[in-house]
């Protein structure tokens, strides 16, 4: 059972406007802008692949996950119990508005009771022009465990590499990667492209900065992140 029909990565923090100006130099289109009822800032993007929901956040820290839509959300809680996640419900009445839990490698999943936008193809086109979006990249212990968890909550598995210790599973909605490697503190939205090296050149001169993912290789410029903290891998590679 899916968890939901559509949804996109979130980003809540304290310095939107800083955030967005990173998006608008990695030139992602701008799909809505505007207020809250509560008057807090949010911008939903996406890069053809995935949509990206940046929001103001009045907290201390910043929050990254995951948000479904599914307007069938009574249906799915008793498959999420029987699998026996700990869940947290936000109820109006007698109605369920939301659920929230934490998978074991850490992501934050909110799933809403209602209907959205439908989510772009996640393995479709691409609107942007460094490369193609690959995967949200989760580090986690054991592989095979996040690997059978995942399948639990509708992911199939599309690729396993047991040399390089990682997973790649998509539900329709969402592509993620899991790592048992060493990796930044994920999770991480990681791009692909075979001139990735002449890519990162254009995104340097937009004024995106770079940093090696190989402390020991000064050569390497595949890692960026966002002001509010949010990673990205630009990785050459055709998927």
């Amino acid at each position: 059972m899916n968890l939901g029909s559509s949804g996109q990565y979130v980003i809540r923090t304290r310095v939107f406007n800083e955030t967005i100006e990173f998006f608008e130099k990695l030139q992602l289109k701008e799909m809505e802008k505007g207020e809250t009822s509560n008057g807090t800032k949010y911008a939903l993007l996406t890069d053809g692949r995935c949509n990206i929901l940046v929001d103001e956040s009045k907290e201390k820290d910043n929050y990254r996950g995951i948000t479904y839509f599914n307007s069938s959300l009574q249906e799915l809680i008793p498959h999420l119990e029987n699998l026996h996640i700990n869940i947290t419900q936000t109820k109006d009445e007698d109605i369920i508005k939301s659920v929230l839990f934490k998978t074991p490698d850490g992501i934050s999943i909110e799933i809403l009771n209602e209907d959205h936008t439908p989510s772009p193809d996640p393995l479709g086109k691409s609107l942007v022009d460094f490369g193609k979006f690959g995967e949200y990249a989760i580090r986690v212990e054991s592989l095979d465990g996040q690997i059978e968890y995942w399948d639990d909550l509708g992911f199939k598995l599309l690729l396993k590499d047991e040399k390089w210790k990682y997973a790649i599973l998509n539900d329709g909605v969402f592509t993620i990667g899991l790592h048992s490697h060493e990796m930044h503190d994920g999770p991480v939205l990681t791009y692909f492209d075979p001139k990735m090296i002449e890519k990162v050149k254009i995104l340097k001169e937009r004024g995106i900065e770079f940093e090696s993912y190989d402390s020991t290789n000064t050569e390497d410029e595949s890692v960026a992140k966002s002001p509010d903290g949010q990673m990205f891998y630009f990785f050459p590679g055709e998927i």
